[in-house]
């Protein structure tokens, strides 16, 4: 307690101390602050501004580490994304015994002229902002001739107007009516087919090349570019049946073979030039819709090789989930396989994009020199025209597009997306940002 002191009190102050009863401190020589010149400024010790210093820099890195937490747990709790064992790769890679099935590629045809045909097959499906060549679509037959519903009675498939692909060329053995041929023979003659058979025997196929007006910018937020038109192809596969069974009616069995193999060079074709994993799946099952056709006509016409080849897939009921850090294993290796299918080397790498956010070491760290390797290998060797090399950049950016779109819906997630982005920009490191929109976008369901 202050002792008053009476000789530095005021008059006021001293007229106070009674009445207070003795109890007002009265600041003492040695207590009171030094001042310097006439303004009476006050001045603080070294001391003072240090203390003070190290307690606004202690309380500043508490609470960035409070900030930092919240985005870098929930990248913890969300965890990796989960793949399922009958991968891409599986599915693409058990369909390799069929290639023999395929026709024989036909010299002179450019990867451009390939891919109009493509484009003229099989329009995709693509946001309107993107800039598309212009183009004639083929013009499906079924379309502009619906069959009547006598036709094809007990055995009409309900993906297209026709037979079901898995029925008609054992029922075209059988006979059919005069108005079910004049119906085949409708598909058979289509002019779509001279662009299938272009597609089928071209060695390469420029795909993006020949629809896109310019390269698509990697920072442009779209979630794809243009996507493969599945439903369309499937009902061309169809269709390629149904051309078959015609001439199985004429019984032209080698035209009926070709147009089989048709259907499944279609399919290996989408699976050597296709750029996304939805390329590679629909060309499964061109080829499987194809090889389906091929043990049908080997059955009738006793071709043993041919049946034995296009023997049915082993079905895989148990295929389980498993953490993507168990494809990270893999990744880089599947990308520097040049055996395996382009279009699952390109989703690869869009799969090492999702690599860098599977856990809080990555994202902190980035990828492993092991893994830059190989995307930098797979940079230089595998795009082979520029368009492949735009859309290997495209997947490249997977992540930070998915993130940039989808917006956070909830209050919870559009705090831990704020705190996400104060930690990225006070450590320069952009991909926090990034894996934190992820696994917001993630933990809101999308």
């Amino acid at each position: 307690m202050t002792t008053p002191d009476a000789r530095l009190a005021t008059p006021l102050e001293a007229a106070w101390q009674p009445a207070m009863g003795g109890r007002l401190a009265v600041p003492t020589a040695s207590a009171a602050p030094r001042t310097t010149g006439d303004a009476g400024e006050m001045t603080a010790t070294p001391r003072t501004w240090w203390r003070t210093g190290l307690r606004v820099v202690r309380d500043l890195a508490i609470g960035f580490a409070v900030i930092a937490a919240i985005p870098l747990a929930t990248i913890a709790f969300v965890g990796p994304a989960e793949w399922t064992t009958n991968s891409t790769r599986d599915r693409v890679a058990e369909v390799e015994r069929l290639r023999p099935l395929t026709l024989s590629s036909r010299a002179g045809i450019t990867p451009i002229e390939a891919g109009e045909a493509l484009y003229r097959l099989a329009p995709p499906r693509v946001d309107q902002a993107i800039a598309m060549r212009p183009v004639v679509p083929d013009v499906l037959p079924w379309d502009g001739v619906p069959a009547d519903a006598a036709l094809f009675a007990d055995h009409r498939s309900n993906r297209w107007p026709g037979p079901l692909a898995t029925k008609v060329i054992e029922r075209a053995a059988q006979g059919y009516s005069a108005a079910e041929i004049a119906w085949l023979r409708q598909i058979a003659e289509a002019p779509l087919w001279r662009d299938a058979d272009l597609v089928a025997r071209a060695a390469q196929i420029d795909i993006d090349g020949a629809r896109l007006a310019k390269p698509l910018d990697p920072e442009t937020p779209w979630l794809y570019p243009p996507t493969t038109a599945t439903q369309r192809l499937r009902k061309i596969g169809d269709a390629g049946v149904a051309r078959a069974a015609y001439y199985v009616t004429q019984h032209d069995y080698a035209k009926a073979e070709e147009a089989l193999r048709t259907v499944v060079s279609l399919g290996f074709a989408l699976v050597d030039n296709g750029t996304s994993f939805l390329d590679a799946l629909t060309g499964r099952v061109l080829i499987d819709i194809g090889r389906d056709g091929l043990h049908q006509l080997s059955a009738l016409t006793g071709q043993r090789d041919l049946f034995a080849r296009s023997e049915p897939f082993r079905s895989n009921p148990n295929a389980q989930r498993i953490p993507i850090a168990v494809r990270e294993a893999d990744a880089a290796r599947n990308l520097a396989d040049a055996s395996l299918s382009r279009a699952f080397r390109f989703e690869q790498y869009g799969l090492m994009s999702y690599t860098s956010c599977s856990s809080v070491g990555k994202v902190l760290t980035g990828l492993s020199d092991a893994e830059r390797a190989a995307m930098d290998d797979a940079r230089r060797t595998l795009p082979r025209f520029a368009s492949e090399r735009n859309m290997l950049d495209l997947q490249g950016r997977r992540v930070d597009v998915i993130a940039k779109v989808v917006a956070p819906t909830h209050t919870l997630t559009s705090i831990i997306v704020g705190a996400g982005e104060v930690t990225a920009a006070v450590t320069g490191n952009p991909r926090i940002a990034t894996c934190t929109r992820f696994a917001a976008a993630r933990l809101d369901g999308h």
